[in-house]
């Protein structure tokens, strides 16, 4: 009966290399950032500029509207159930 070898042991790479690495990757993810700033700034002023005087053309387009204007203020018709009226009579009462 023949066993099963076991397979070889990973080789695991030296601890300070990992530490190597993982500052180089360091290093390069901040001057990405560093120069991807600028424009990102850039871009959100822009954008700031477009928001803002496409919301000024819509509220003087809103203004301008007509229907905007107003309607003849009336008085609202109350729907209420007279048994939900009645109920809502009854309560006041005891409160008072």
């Amino acid at each position: 009966m023949e066993l099963m070898r076991y397979l070889p042991s990973g080789q695991r790479s030296p601890r300070w290399l990992t530490l190597v690495s993982q500052l180089v990757g360091v290093v390069l993810l901040g001057f990405v950032l560093i120069t991807a700033l600028p424009f990102l700034l850039l871009l959100s002023a822009i954008g700031a500029l477009v928001l803002f005087f496409s919301l000024r053309q819509l509220r003087r387009e809103m203004d301008a509207n007509p229907l905007a204007q107003g309607f003849p203020l009336e008085e609202p018709i109350d729907i209420t159930p007279w048994h939900q009226r009645l109920i809502k009579d009854l309560r006041q009462r005891r409160r008072r």
